[in-house]
């Protein structure tokens, strides 16, 4: 089975409802300050699917380098705002 761009596209959907539940389940529960870090965490998964619909499209040069340079300050920041709720 072969990956095609539209299943990516698909995931990308799968990932902003998730954002959606997610951060409305994190405001009712009294969570508030981990709402961040959780939109961060789900920000560099999408720049990775990006990335991954990037190759898949024929994309190899500076818009790759910046979806994959993108997942990784997501992923910093994301690990950075759950380092300050954690404090």
């Amino acid at each position: 089975m072969t990956v095609a761009a539209w299943m990516i596209d698909l995931i990308f959907l799968l990932i902003l409802a998730e954002a959606l539940i997610g951060a409305i389940w994190l405001a009712r529960s009294g969570r508030r300050a981990l709402i961040g870090g959780f939109l961060w965490f789900l920000a560099s998964g999408a720049a990775l699917m990006f990335a991954i619909r990037l190759l898949l499209t024929g994309e190899t040069g500076g818009a790759l380098a910046a979806m994959l340079l993108c997942s990784f300050l997501f992923h910093f920041l994301a690990l950075a705002s759950v380092w300050r709720a954690a404090k």
